[in-house]
């Protein structure tokens, strides 16, 4: 018995076609307002931090590590989603198999993503060389040079130090496949986590930036 369905857009008022008797469903994440049901989106940028609220990764986590995070908005009822994490890391002397210009790390750093409901997925566990940073980001972004300096900008702080930088761009859209960015639910323990497991001192700067956008449901 044939069954008649009709698909309207909530937004536009289209209409889905159905060709040769079939209707091909393609499973994907939505926004909740691609069903009609938001009032608006803003944007979002906000510094890893420390419970403190201190945003400088320059701390000492060898003996006790040292969480800097971006969790879920826990006032408004807005759903957070991170697209892109920009890191700086900047010191006199840059070398692709250093950290910054200090020794490469006994222990390294952490990148997870945590969620009640499944627990904690660790992105990558080994961040010990600024290689390991570039490799994160898949080499983006890349500048004009040759070797090393293809991926360092020169001469962010002033004199005396005349620091280098990395600044990988971590985009979650492209290397984990999240049309949206990741989701982290209104209310939620949900969070993006860094963590450092090394002494730092050394380094001129090293802070980390969340950016995305929050829907107001």
């Amino acid at each position: 018995m044939p069954v008649k369905v009709h698909l309207e857009s909530p937004k536009t008022g289209e209409l889905a076609k159905v060709s040769d008797g079939s209707l091909h469903v393609i499973v994907s994440e939505t926004h909740p307002h691609d069903l009609g049901l938001k009032l608006g989106s803003i944007p979002y940028r906000a510094f890893f931090t420390t419970a403190a609220g201190s945003s400088s990764l320059i701390v000492d986590g060898s003996s006790v590590p040292v969480e800097f995070t971006v969790g879920a908005n826990l006032t408004q009822d807005r759903d957070r989603y991170i697209t892109n994490i920009s890191v700086l890391l900047s010191d006199a002397g840059l070398e692709a198999g250093l950290f910054g210009a200090i020794a490469t790390l006994t222990n390294g750093m952490d990148f997870e993503f945590y969620d009640p409901s499944i627990g904690t997925i660790t992105i990558d566990g080994a961040i010990k060389r600024n290689i390991d940073f570039v490799r994160l980001a898949l080499g983006n972004p890349a500048f004009a040079g040759t070797q090393n300096t293809a991926y360092i900008i020169g001469l962010v702080s002033a004199t005396p130090t005349k620091a280098e930088a990395y600044i990988p761009n971590i985009d979650l859209t492209k290397t984990f496949g999240l049309p949206n960015g990741l989701r982290l639910p209104a209310g939620s323990e949900a969070k993006l986590i860094f963590r450092v497991n090394d002494a730092l001192a050394g380094l001129v700067e090293f802070n980390i930036i969340a950016y995305g956008h929050e829907h107001i449901l």
